[in-house]
């Protein structure tokens, strides 16, 4: 707990309330209490009103004997020591193992499931940021109804007993019932639906998602006929082919696409002679994080997918007329073309094809002929036959159940009226005699029901989800309810029992833990508090590939598109997805990976469409669609197809949270299937229209160019296969002069950092780990814009080559930990010094604002407090638990950097300390080494000759930023590897870019 209390507007009380709510569970010798034992308390908090009669206060620990630490057996809390928790991360499209930790019975971090077979420990930006999520204070705390006063409506509290009791004589009266959920329901909760759709025959399930591969996933239960998905498995492929699918960053499992991604990308020094490596092609629309990490792009419209992928599979059977044909319509590189054509035929069996979500039905039976003739399924893809997601409601079907109204409406986890503002959601619940929004926040759904229900957080619920066959996972609470909320599913249940006949079995059940419990405890081999210590069944099984019916898919891939001047793309934004996440700051703040725009969306278009428009960036233009329009700002984006428009879903939020309203931005939504409800995030007959106004972007980076410079250095796969180290001849190192004598680290720690650039894909997911460990601040859209942002650690990107289509690159940088550190010599009060392990260190307390350290970094890494960030967003004491203890929180006029995550060295020092033995390799792993998904940063002792990072820092491959300063960087990069074709080795080409 942040012990800086010089904050006008805590009182006595408020502090009083924090401390209890810290530390509610110890008695003053801290032994353990029977009745107040971290586990004691989920019975008799079944709502905020029973924690209280106990007197205890909101952030009380877990299930009295329902949920298991993952190490400990029967544990017993101590004051300041960890325990970690395995659940499941169910907020986003698809459900990850996490590992939840814990400080005094509060979380405080979220990191991978190592155990867990589809993200295996690492963790995206969104699951670090769930923390920020949990003691969000505008989250609804109680239940309320509205009461209508003439125009306006007001809302009061309401107890749950009586909101259920309206409920459940709503229902047995109801003609028509409408329940509507998100598609990440888990086993047991479609057990559940199905149930509560038995005893109200009268109800009707839809499954509501924005951001839906629902045009993919149908094509695919018609042409293979069954239900599921198709699984790319990168790691096994040698020729990857990308239509318009960016799977690095939002497509398909992403976290489990970049392990293997990356994985099929590994280098190992001692085989360089003989290494092999992945290809990756991208054609897409819209410039990428896949397509930044391309061997091989180049830009087409989308309406152009299918006819790519069928000329694709002529070439490949001789007849190379179609595409050399399309090559010259679309302006492409006939010759970049051929060799793709080339390498596929080349690499049966080891070769696969996605495609975009959001292309339509043609484009996705063109790429399964395609994959056929590749030999793909069975090998380089394989069949899930259980998703993790149901298949979403059609919206021609949607349309329909709209049209005929309904007596209830109940909306679990769902906010159409923002996310479908087209589908008539809200005229639906106006008139619906009961209407029920069962939600995190006051969304713009929930604002119009009759009823208002708070939700239980992901961290404070039951639950459990199917990833494949073989693999579930379950999600326990690792904190009982901060405020009177209830889980969507116990609601549910509760209702189902109230109109279940009296001996049905469901009656029986206590509560949403027992239904789940009870699920899992009827498979043959589960222990149940087996599973939940190591957060679920992980035994996976391998599915029957379904075979094609190839004369289905020949008839729907010779479909014909009839583009017209404009195309439009609607895609989910990287971070608040479809804008369930956008009142969280974390996730505002970070970063766009191509544009680095923060809180904002916009239009993204090619530079020749910008000036065929007459607009400049920030200028306002309007995109109609189906007699829809919405007004954005232009974002000229490199590497945009000429003539393609791309729109962030996710923004223009009117309710929801102070952040979301905050943010601003337009709803794009109102553009969902305008042109094709079959194909509802793709138009390819848009207009596009120049309007007055302009709006002014907050970027982390303005400048993509290196300017010559060696900063990044990469290679190609040949270059590497002829010599190890070729990056010595891609730099400049001078001879060296000291002008102090250097320090002696050959005692003792010498901590150093490796980033592998051949496997980091530029996803973020490090910047945002690194915030939630290290209590970094959230500044907002204006300080953003006058470059005060607070993060510790950045990824640059530059671009090169041609403008239009260029060769990008990425870069983490951090704070380098300089042994000859040009930030310590300036500082006049020896705030910033030396470490005997090799750390440059901050001592906040000593630092006055000068500001000269940060004028002589020449990483520019260093931050400084112009403001206090933290204070003017800290409205309620709830909001002070997500502090990570371990780490001191910054004030105003103090300068920050990264620290090497110094308190997770300093822990594992003290465990290695108390066994009597040298720290271990791998025992401190930083927040964004931890995170990473492509594995790409290494940490580690120099000191140790047996530590993965020994090795490393010997690298061919390696390099040090600015070397040439002589500044003695503590983190080593490693040069990015390219495979190019040897058609294709260098030079740049029309319409495409080439290693």
């Amino acid at each position: 707990m942040s012990q800086y209390r010089e904050k006008a507007y805590h009182s006595d009380a408020t502090i009083r309330l924090l401390k209890q709510a810290a530390l509610p569970t110890h008695t003053e010798d801290f032994s353990p209490v029977d009745d107040v034992t971290r586990r004691g308390v989920m019975k008799a908090f079944m709502g905020a009103t029973a924690a209280l009669a106990a007197g205890m206060a909101g952030c009380e620990r877990k299930p009295k004997r329902k949920i298991i630490s993952r190490v400990d057996g029967p544990e017993h809390q101590k004051p300041g020591r960890v325990s970690y928790y395995s659940s499941t991360w169910m907020e986003g499209p698809r459900p990850y193992g996490m590992l939840v930790r814990t400080v005094d019975g509060r979380p405080i971090k979220v990191e991978g499931n190592p155990d867990h077979p589809v993200n295996a420990g690492v963790s995206s930006a969104a699951m670090q940021a769930t923390i920020l999520s949990l003691y969000d204070p505008d989250r609804l705390r109680r239940p309320t109804r509205r009461v209508a006063t003439g125009s306006s409506g007001t809302r009061e509290d309401v107890t749950w007993q009586a909101a259920d009791e309206r409920i459940v004589n709503a229902l047995r009266e109801a003609k028509s019932v409408l329940l509507a959920t998100r598609s990440t329901l888990g086993p047991s909760g479609r057990d559940l639906v199905e149930r509560f759709l038995k005893v109200c025959p009268q109800a009707q399930h839809v499954v509501l998602e924005s951001a839906h591969d629902g045009p993919r996933r149908s094509t695919w239960a018609k042409l293979y006929g069954a239900d599921g998905e198709w699984r790319p498995r990168f790691d096994k492929a040698r020729v990857i082919l990308s239509l318009d699918s960016d799977f690095l960053a939002g497509d398909g499992a992403v976290l489990e696409n970049i392990r293997a991604f990356a994985a099929g990308r590994e280098l190992h020094d001692e085989n360089h002679a003989s290494a092999e490596i992945s290809r990756l092609y991208v054609i897409e629309s819209a410039m990428t994080v896949t397509g930044s990490n391309a061997d091989h792009r180049l830009r087409l419209r989308p309406s152009a997918m299918t006819a790519i992928a069928n000329a694709l599979r002529q070439a490949m059977a001789g007849d190379a007329e179609p595409l050399g044909r399309l090559a010259e319509v679309c302006h492409l590189d006939g010759k970049a073309l051929a060799a793709l054509a080339k390498d596929l035929a080349a690499h049966k069996g080891q070769a696969l094809v996605v495609a975009g979500p959001h292309l339509p039905p043609a484009a996705h039976a063109a790429v399964a002929l395609l994959n056929e003739a590749l030999d793909a399924p069975g090998k380089t893809l394989e069949w899930n036959s259980q998703p993790a997601s149901l298949a979403v409601t059609p919206f021609q079907e949607l349309r329909a159940v709209i049209g005929r109204g309904a007596d209830v409406v109940i909306c679990l986890g769902v906010n159409p009226v923002y996310e479908m503002p087209a589908m008539g959601f809200e005229e639906l619940l106006n008139k619906a005699k009961l209407s029920v929004g069962h939600d995190l926040h006051e969304t713009e759904t929930v604002a119009i029901c009759t009823l208002a229900l708070p939700s239980n957080h992901n961290l404070e619920s039951w639950n459990d989800a199917v990833c494949r066959p073989g693999v579930e996972s379950l999600c326990q609470p690792v904190i009982a309810p901060l405020f009177d909320t209830r889980q969507e599913a116990e609601s549910l249940l509760r209702w189902t029992q109230a109109l279940a006949v009296s001996n049905d079995p469901i009656r029986r059940l206590p509560d949403w833990h027992a239904s789940v419990k009870g699920r899992w405890q009827k498979a043959p081999g589960r222990v149940w508090n087996e599973q939940l210590r190591v957060g679920g069944w992980f035994r996976p099984e391998a599915a029957e590939s379904p075979k094609l019916d190839r004369a289905a898919a020949e008839a729907m891939a010779n479909a014909e598109a009839k583009p017209g001047k404009y195309e439009l793309v609607l895609v989910p934004h990287h971070s608040v997805y479809d804008g369930r996440f956008a009142n969280n700051g974390w996730l505002q703040e970070l970063p766009d990976p191509v544009s680095k725009i923060v809180w904002d969306n916009w239009a993204a278009v090619s530079r020749e469409t910008a000036e065929s428009l007459g607009v400049n960036e920030g200028d306002m233009v309007s995109v109609a669609v189906g007699g829809r329009s919405v007004c954005l700002p232009v974002v000229i984006q490199n590497g945009t197809a000429d003539d393609v428009v791309i729109a962030q879903l996710g923004y223009g939020h009117t309710a929801g949270g102070g952040i979301a309203r905050e943010a601003g931005g337009v709803n794009v939504a109102a553009l969902l299937s305008a042109e094709n409800p079959e194909v509802p995030r793709l138009a390819v007959n848009a207009e596009l229209r120049k309007e007055d106004g302009n709006r002014r972007f907050a970027r982390t980076q303005k400048y993509f160019s290196m300017q010559g410079r060696p900063i990044v250095l990469d290679g190609t796969l040949e270059e590497y296969r002829r010599e190890v180290d070729f990056v010595k001849h891609k730099r400049h190192r001078p001879r060296m002069v000291d002008m102090n004598p250097p320090a002696d680290y050959s005692k003792g720690h010498k901590w150093v950092m490796a980033i592998d650039l051949a496997r980091c894909i530029g996803c973020g997911a490090c910047v945002a780990a690194c915030q939630a460990e290290n209590n970094i601040a959230m500044v907002g859209r204006d300080q953003v814009g006058k470059s005060r942002e607070m993060h510790w650690i950045r990824i640059d990107r530059y671009e090169d080559g041609d403008p239009d289509n260029p060769t990008v690159r990425h870069q983490p940088m951090l704070c380098q930990q300089c042994d000859s550190a040009p930030c310590e010599s300036v500082c006049p009060v020896n705030a910033t010094a030396h470490s005997p392990d090799g750390l440059n260190e901050m001592v906040y307390n000593r630092c006055v604002g000068t500001r000269y350290c940060s004028n002589n970094c020449p990483y520019k890494a260093r931050r400084f407090n112009y403001l206090r960030y933290h204070e003017p967003r800290l409205k309620d004491p709830v909001q002070e638990l997500a502090f990570n203890p371990q780490v001191t929180v910054r004030s105003v006029g103090v300068m920050e950097k990264c620290t090497f995550c110094v308190q997770r060295i300093n822990d594992a020092k003290f465990a290695a300390l108390n066994r009597g033995q040298a720290v271990p390799d791998g025992a401190v792993r930083t927040a964004c080494q931890q995170a990473c998904p492509a594995g790409a940063i290494v940490f580690g002792d120099a000191n140790d000759p047996n530590s993965r990072i020994s090795g490393l820092k010997g690298s061919g491959r390696g390099f040090l930023v600015l070397e040439e300063l002589n500044t003695g960087p503590n983190v080593v990069y490693l040069a990015r590897v390219r495979n190019p074709h040897p058609d294709l080795a260098t030079g740049e080409t029309k319409g495409g870019h080439h290693a």
